[in-house]
């Protein structure tokens, strides 16, 4: 097993700093930006949150993306960025520009993509900068990567992305052995039956981890008895697979314990410019952005009244409508902070 794996949940101790300082009334800086730099996506899943945004086939401008990074460069504070959606981030024609811009400021990269454009010398300077590539597939069969995926060519179909994902692990190995190449399965109505299959196409592809999660809030979710079902499986997969692959995530909905405060130890920007509380903003747009870094100053978004407002006002029942994974890292920091005076004993 990665060593990664076995401290997951222990990160967010490391922003116990820019937790005293929220709990004092201070916006701390951004240590992670999770960048959406894209409304473009050549597949197009039925559980899709981003579907309608997709149809506007938008990306960010270069002189757009390149002042949102100079921005947070000149703050010193961005460790880590995240590609992420609203649509497939590899689809932006500057993403090569934007990895290696990325790499020279220092951040360490994070991918999630549908794997189509994982390739070339893109993929090569993406693997050498990178903690993680995390390969949307949900399914483990093409009959099922069809259904839910409905790619329009070969190129982006089911054994394109399989030889692109060998060949990341291939590069991988020589390249930069701490990038984890991860699968990524998203489990709904038409895909559950799939499961198993997964993990073995995972093992066979040589990656490091599978992950499952639950489709949320649309027409393919599963009822919760059969998430349970399910999810009892996956649990079993973990033990079973130990010694093959990586079995991560559940099924279960999860639950707020507490207020969610640690979100400002990372900053959302999407391809228009917009800052978000979080990225499950889809069903409280209007509620949940703070401001604008391509029309207005970073500082003057970030430190904002908004953006205090916004964070005061989250509300548990929107929030519970997705897994988030603050919600346990919100809990254990809570947890800590209570006599943070443990910090000085060993």
């Amino acid at each position: 097993m990665k060593q990664v794996f076995k401290h997951m949940d222990a990160r967010i101790f490391s922003y116990y700093n820019e937790a005293n300082k929220i709990l004092k009334g201070t916006i701390p800086l951004p240590r992670m930006l999770n960048f959406m730099p894209s409304c473009l996506c050549n597949h197009n899943c039925p559980g899709c949150d981003w579907s309608a945004q997709n149809k506007t086939r938008y990306v960010m401008p270069a002189e757009q993306w390149k002042k949102v990074f100079n921005e947070l460069h000149l703050q010193n504070s961005i460790r880590f960025v995240e590609f992420c959606g609203l649509g497939e981030s590899m689809l932006h024609p500057d993403i090569h520009e934007m990895i290696l811009t990325a790499g020279a400021y220092g951040w360490i990269i994070g991918m999630i993509t549908n794997g189509t454009r994982l390739k070339g010398k893109v993929l090569e300077d993406l693997i050498k900068r990178a903690a993680f590539i995390r390969i949307s597939m949900e399914s483990g069969s093409e009959k099922v990567f069809d259904k839910i995926k409905r790619p329009k060519s070969e190129e982006d179909g089911f054994e394109a992305v399989c030889r692109n994902i060998k060949e990341a692990v291939r590069l991988r190995n020589g390249l930069n052995p701490n990038c984890n190449i991860d699968y990524k399965f998203t489990v709904g109505k038409e895909n559950y039956k799939d499961i198993e299959n997964a993990i073995s196409l995972a093992i066979e592809l040589g990656c490091d981890s599978i992950q499952f999660k639950s489709y949320r809030n649309v027409p393919s979710e599963l009822d919760d008895l059969l998430k349970g079902t399910l999810d009892k499986k996956i649990q079993d997969f973990k033990e079973i697979y130990r010694e093959d692959i990586i079995v991560t995530g559940s099924l279960k909905s999860s639950r707020m314990e507490s207020k969610c405060f640690m979100t400002p130890i990372h900053v959302l920007v999407d391809a228009y410019g917009e800052v978000y509380n979080c990225c499950y903003f889809r069903h409280r747009v209007g509620s949940h952005k703070i401001g604008n870094v391509v029309r207005d100053w970073f500082n003057k978004v970030w430190h904002s009244d908004r953006h205090r407002e916004v964070m005061r006002d989250v509300k548990k029942e929107e929030c519970e409508l997705y897994d988030c994974k603050f919600f346990k890292y919100n809990q254990l920091m809570q947890d800590f902070m209570v006599d943070s005076r443990e910090l000085d004993i060993i």
